[in-house]
């Protein structure tokens, strides 16, 4: 009689209990990445959406001629153009223009400080600080005024004269 060759049934469980244990540990590894996976995703839309605000606020500062604020350290940017006004809201940001646009972002806002220039109301600095903790840095918007805007001409100045022509 002829025996024969197979695999014992040890074998086949032995086997069988391998493929169960690197399965395990696959799926673990899977499930780990998706969330990783699935966390970037949301972090990167934060970003984005700061990045926009960043974009709209250094637009708005620039094109602005005086950038005023309020005693509820929301900041008004008036331009010859338009006007756009940021206010903390709840849930973010809010950006309003003059034309009735208003866009909110949604940006966990901490704490604002607004350091005002040499007139009352000129804003210099808006510094907005994200989240409490110490090692995140703030976002900070400058905005340079000429010294005319700073110091308010006297009448017969020759500058205010060609304004009024």
């Amino acid at each position: 009689m002829k025996r024969l060759r197979a695999f014992t049934l040890l074998e086949a469980l032995l086997a069988l209990v391998l493929v169960a244990l690197l399965g395990s540990f696959a799926f673990y590894i899977l499930q780990d990445l998706q969330a990783a996976t699935s966390n970037l995703g949301g972090r990167f839309g934060k970003e984005e959406e700061l990045l926009w605000f960043s974009t709209a606020v250094r637009a708005d500062f620039d094109r602005s001629d005086a950038v005023r604020t309020a005693p509820n350290k929301d900041v008004l940017c008036q331009s010859t153009t338009d006007t756009v006004y940021y206010a903390v809201v709840h849930n973010g940001i809010e950006r309003r223009t003059s034309d009735g646009e208003v866009h909110v972002f949604p940006i966990p806002v901490y704490n604002t400080e607004v350091i005002a220039d040499l007139a009352p109301d000129l804003v210099s600095l808006w510094r907005i600080d994200l989240t409490d903790e110490t090692h995140s840095l703030p976002l900070a918007f400058r905005k340079v005024y000429a010294t005319a805007d700073r110091i308010p001409l006297p009448p017969n100045h020759a500058y205010s004269d060609s304004l009024q022509h």
